[in-house]
């Protein structure tokens, strides 16, 4: 009888390398590793409600330094943009690792989101409560960069429309990944300014997209280059980076 592997549950056991493990292949096994293994000692690990979340060590005495916050997909673990990638490329792919890497050669500070972990507090709460507790009380001076995916988009919208004339003190930009959102702040005048989202589309990467549909309400939408929904933030993110440093320029 063909074992199949634990994650995917589609294809077999790959090899006696990976029978102990019960997994097809090392990228399966990987998912579900703990994110810890690949977290640096810039960030240090905290919790939030028993929710675990990851903050850059001396985010909370450096204001000179930007703060990139992460926020990912419906369901994904701490510190994975989607499972799906990591099963089908590498870990670095599809989890926030080479986000970490690219932002910390900007010099950013980074909060890592962990909004599902909990079944007791909404993935909306988690967020929200991370801005009370954690982010409104770094140096006022601050500057806030976000980049979520998909749900994390409804996430972030959440977040704007409840602590709107706070938060818009000190941020600078939003970066969504095929984010369709149910929810708007009254007021759209700074998000049509400085929100970008990089949606699904057959177009080449960054391709200005007009189209009316559900997905494109925001002014500012461009193509991620691929169709396939979990693969927008990896195929978009060297460009949002590029969007990044263009902002970064304004600062100075």
């Amino acid at each position: 009888m063909v074992e199949l592997c634990l994650y995917c549950n589609s294809r077999p056991v790959h090899s006696t390398a990976f029978e102990k493990s019960k997994y097809c292949s090392i990228n399966c096994r990987d998912i579900n590793q703990d994110f810890t293994n690949h977290v640096d000692s810039s960030l240090e690990k905290f919790q939030i409600s028993n929710i675990p979340f990851y903050l850059s060590k001396d985010a909370k005495l450096n204001f000179e330094k930007p703060l990139l916050i992460l926020i990912s997909g419906l369901h994904q673990k701490l510190g994975i943009w989607s499972s799906k990638v990591i099963s089908e490329t590498t870990y670095e792919e599809g989890s926030f690792i080479n986000c970490i890497k690219l932002a910390k050669d900007r010099n950013f500070d980074l909060l890592l989101t962990n909004p599902y972990e909990s079944k007791l507090i909404s993935p909306e709460n988690h967020v929200l409560q991370l801005y009370d507790e954690v982010i409104s009380k770094l140096p006022k001076e601050k500057k806030l960069f976000i980049i979520a995916h998909s749900y994390g988009g409804e996430i972030t919208m959440q977040l704007l429309i409840k602590r709107y004339d706070e938060i818009l003190k000190n941020l600078d930009s939003i970066y969504l990944t095929d984010s369709a959102n149910m929810s708007f702040p009254n007021d759209t005048t700074w998000i049509d300014d400085n929100l970008f989202n990089f949606v699904t589309s057959d177009k080449n990467l960054g391709s200005k997209i007009i189209k009316p549909s559900r997905k494109f309400f925001f002014k500012q939408s461009f193509s991620a280059g691929t169709l396939d929904h979990p693969y927008t933030t990896p195929k978009a993110l060297n460009l949002i980076f590029e969007y990044i440093d263009s902002r970064l320029k304004l600062l100075k």
